[in-house]
């Protein structure tokens, strides 16, 4: 703000100047210091990963374009004494300075910068210090504990879930008894703790988001996001099942729901070196490793909520991801179903969603937590 003043005070006395100053680069400034501002507003940074991602273009790309046509530069070297303004041209026209503005530089810097931040091994030494303090949570590995039973998360859809602490007031229970990060599906649906949570996600993504609520049910609100239709159903029990459109149309049956086909990259830390070797030895000779029995490595079966999406679930070699082996990191792709019950179907499929608990068909919707594919362990933590 501060600069922004100096910069109007300036403009405002070059513009009694022979020469003048042109409004339009007033205006850009004016224009780039408004969306710094908005990229600051406590509203877009806790508007997850959609506001994270606007932040980045507002404060790395919009912002910036804008102040530099309102050339800032030049409307300093105008205003300074002519003594001062040569030592500031001289400086500017250093090699060095002008290696370092040239666009191939940035570029360089822009990209690298980027590319340097996102590469694991450069953050290794911060995850063995995280791995020791998870451990000393009773957490194995380098993956987030579950905050309901204190295993391993491994981050499978369907299986998991993230609620973020940003949803939460201070005076909340949930924050004040730590009732909040990862978790297992299965813990959440289990907990009491799953109708606070499918209140709270209801507020942020219709207040925040900007989701339309199109139907509530006894056990169930549907939400739409109008940009592209993609329905998130909130069960009460905690769980979200978030379907976009035409995703149905390569559903698979299956007893009390349907599963939908899963592929993406996993990256994990495993804590012995030689069942890293083993699961990498039978990649790199069969091009894929049973999904199951990483998950039993990890020692958290018993904690899958819907075990049948994961049969003939695998690991695949991926020559790319291959190129991440390092220490005791795995990377692939894993390929497996997501689960998504009948009674979530047929709220996807009602236009505009079921708007009593009855069903469509005069069905009832089951109690919430339930489903033929469920397991039967249970967490205890409680509010």
């Amino acid at each position: 703000m501060a600069a922004t003043a100096l910069y109007l005070h300036g403009a405002g006395r070059e513009r009694h100047t022979p020469g003048g100053w042109p409004l339009p680069r007033s205006i850009a400034l004016l224009a780039g210091s408004l969306l710094l501002i908005l990229a600051l507003l406590p509203r877009l940074a806790h508007a997850g990963l959609q506001g994270h991602m606007w932040q980045h273009l507002l404060l790395g790309m919009y912002a910036p374009i804008m102040i530099a046509l309102a050339m800032p530069g030049t409307l300093l070297l105008r205003r300074l004494p002519v003594r001062q303004a040569r030592v500031l041209v001289g400086l500017l026209a250093a090699r060095p300075v002008g290696i370092l503005i040239h666009p191939f530089t940035a570029a360089v810097l822009d990209i690298g910068g980027m590319y340097l931040w996102s590469h694991r091994r450069l953050f290794a030494d911060p995850c063995e210090y995280r791995e020791r303090q998870n451990r000393g949570r009773g957490n194995r590995m380098n993956l987030e504990p579950c905050f309901l039973c204190s295993l391993p998360v491994m981050e499978l859809e369907g299986q998991f879930d993230k609620m973020d602490s940003y949803y939460l007031l201070p005076e909340d229970d949930a924050y004040v008894q730590g009732a909040y990060g990862w978790c297992h599906a299965l813990c959440l649906a289990q907990s009491s703790w799953g109708a606070f949570w499918f209140t709270r996600r209801r507020k942020h993504f219709t207040e925040n988001m900007g989701y339309e609520q199109k139907a509530s049910t006894g056990e169930h609100c549907v939400l739409r996001r109008p940009r592209d239709g993609t329905l998130l159903i909130l069960r009460h029990d905690g769980l979200m099942f978030d379907i976009a459109p035409h995703a149905l149309s390569k559903a698979k049956s299956t007893e009390g729901g349907v599963l939908l086909p899963v592929e993406h990259e996993m990256n994990l830390e495993l804590d012995t070196a030689a069942t890293v070797q083993k699961i990498r030895d039978d990649l790199m000779k069969h091009k894929r490793y049973s999904l199951w029995a990483l998950i039993d490595e990890v020692g958290i079966r018993e904690r899958m909520l819907f075990p049948r999406a994961l049969e003939g679930g695998e690991l695949r070699l991926d020559k790319r991801l291959r190129r991440e082996w390092f220490g005791n990191w795995l990377s692939a792709k894993v390929v497996y179903e997501r689960f998504i019950p009948d009674e979530i179907v047929s709220l996807s499929q009602t236009k505009g969603g079921a708007s009593s608990s009855t069903m469509p068909g005069g069905g009832t919707p089951p109690p919430a937590g339930s489903s033929p594919a469920l397991s039967s362990s249970t967490c205890k933590r409680s509010p």
